[in-house]
């Protein structure tokens, strides 16, 4: 199996996106040679490697800056049909869904289209190559609504540029998709109990105490 995408390879979030794709496909393949198949080989065009692959893929080899993505699977296995026989296996169902970590991925994959403003719930099913409605059942089964999953990501990226960067504030509101620094300033206080500012602050005091 192979992915590629010719001329968006340095678009925000295709190494996560292509990342995504190639444990699709392990998944297919694991409904005909097992549940707990891992290829010996896998390659992806990023010149790093996701955050989390190495740990979804133990004794897998994981080749950066490829050509193309892919998963390598010997000719022996190829002949196989699809086992019906497990029990813990429905037949429209992924064998990696306990696994595999849905909401991380299109998290990171939202991440990095926040500075063009705020991404639409069909923009991120679009993502996932899902509707907006299994988008919303997906998020659902771990209890988040994507309007609560959006909050996250803004807040986690702009607490990490006010922890370990000295940028205006109303720039970091921008890079989390906000054109209103107020607005900004309003989501940050009422997921942090402080604004950004005050924020800022105090884990510059942490960080001072810490090196005392």
């Amino acid at each position: 199996f192979f992915t590629g995408y010719p001329g968006i390879e340095d678009a925000p979030g295709y190494h996560v996106s292509q990342a995504y794709q190639l444990g699709i496909y392990i998944d297919v393949v694991r409904h005909f040679v097992g549940r707990n198949w891992v290829p010996a080989e896998m390659g992806i065009q990023s010149s790093t490697i996701p955050i989390g692959l190495p740990e979804l893929f133990p004794g897998c080899r994981i080749l950066s800056g490829q050509r193309i993505g892919y998963i390598a699977i010997p000719r022996s296995e190829l002949h196989k049909q699809a086992n019906h026989r497990d029990p813990d296996v429905a037949d429209d169902s992924f064998v990696m869904t306990d696994r595999f970590d849905y909401v991380g991925t299109l998290a990171a994959m939202l991440r990095a289209y926040l500075p063009d403003g705020y991404p639409s719930a069909r923009f991120a099913a679009g993502l996932m190559d899902r509707s907006e409605r299994t988008l919303a059942r997906e998020l659902s089964s771990h209890n988040l609504t994507y309007g609560a999953l959006i909050d996250e990501v803004r807040f986690k990226k702009s607490a990490e540029m006010l922890r370990e960067t000295d940028e205006r504030i109303a720039n970091i509101g921008y890079e989390v998709g906000f054109d209103d620094p107020a607005h900004f300033a309003r989501m940050f206080v009422r997921i942090a109990g402080l604004s950004p500012r005050e924020y800022r602050k105090a884990t510059q005091n942490c960080a001072e105490d810490g090196a005392v």
